[in-house]
């Protein structure tokens, strides 16, 4: 009867162990996946407030050399999912 009484326990222990391991590490991969994700998009955004710039402007610089006609920069635009309006920058030269 004991053994029966122990048996039920030990398995009730190993199974709210393995549930809890499995919700740890889920939890741990999400939390993993969002400062991903978070660091992604702030490299992002560096790339297109500081070097697009830069980069547009040694573009044109060799579109005057080869004498070829080059348009406006496009205007660089950051959505905002957290806000109702888009934030827009202008594209910046030199």
């Amino acid at each position: 009867m004991t053994n029966v009484i122990l048996r039920d326990y030990l398995q009730t222990l190993y199974f709210a162990t393995a549930i809890s391991v499995v919700v740890v590490y889920v939890v741990r991969w999400i939390k993993h996946r969002i400062l991903v994700n978070e660091m992604e998009k702030h490299f992002i955004h560096c790339l297109a407030e500081n070097h697009l710039p830069h980069i547009y402007t040694l573009l044109e610089a060799i579109c005057v050399h080869l004498k070829i006609p080059m348009p406006e920069p496009p205007a660089i635009i950051f959505n905002s999912f957290e806000e109702a309006t888009c934030k827009k920058q202008e594209g910046r030269k030199g």
